[in-house]
């Protein structure tokens, strides 16, 4: 699955203009905003879900079997897209990396 390029910079613009405020006031100039705050935004809404959908209030236990094998996307996530395009997680958990080149 690709990465909505559009979505990606809408969230790098939202991302840049956020560090602008307090506490941060940073400004990236001409850099970019690093790959991994779009991983990290992406890890959030995973986390949510699995809180939301997953979490056994009584038992105090997440049964985290349920996530594994599935590919997560916005109809997951009441429409907000993962920024990094559709969350593939395997058997074990781990997410399934989908690397692409936009410039060479």
């Amino acid at each position: 699955a690709d990465i909505d390029t559009k979505n990606f910079d809408n969230f790098t613009a939202a991302v840049k203009e956020q560090a602008k405020k307090e506490p941060f006031n940073y400004a990236f100039k001409d850099r970019a905003v690093p790959l991994y705050a779009a991983n990290y935004h992406d890890a959030v809404l995973l986390w949510a879900y699995a809180m939301n959908n997953h979490y056994n209030e009584s038992a105090k236990t997440l049964d985290v079997g349920k996530l594994y094998n599935r590919t997560f996307t916005k109809d997951d996530f009441n429409d907000i897209e993962p920024i990094t395009g559709p969350i593939e997680l395997d058997e074990a958990g781990d997410r399934v990396n989908t690397f692409l080149f936009w410039h060479l």
